[in-house]
């Protein structure tokens, strides 16, 4: 996330902070996708041994929640 002073850019954060704040900002609009998307997650840790940071939840939710979207829609 860029934070600005006086129109200039005075912090860049890492991708970590980025994926914890969309993260939480994406639970709360769409709590079904995100419950889904963790379940997944656990899932692939399970039978994978795959670990998905919160970056790949985040892309998860998103699509999880379009294709819910488009399915209500058609």
């Amino acid at each position: 996330m860029i934070e600005r002073q006086a129109g200039q850019v005075t912090e860049v954060h890492d991708a970590d902070d980025i994926g914890k704040s969309l993260s939480a900002t994406l639970a709360s609009m769409y709590p079904k996708a995100y419950t889904t998307a963790t379940a997944i997650r656990e899932m692939l840790q399970e039978r994978k041994h795959w670990q998905l940071d919160q970056n790949e939840i985040v892309y998860l939710v998103i699509h999880i929640e379009r294709l819910v979207s488009h399915a209500k829609q058609s």
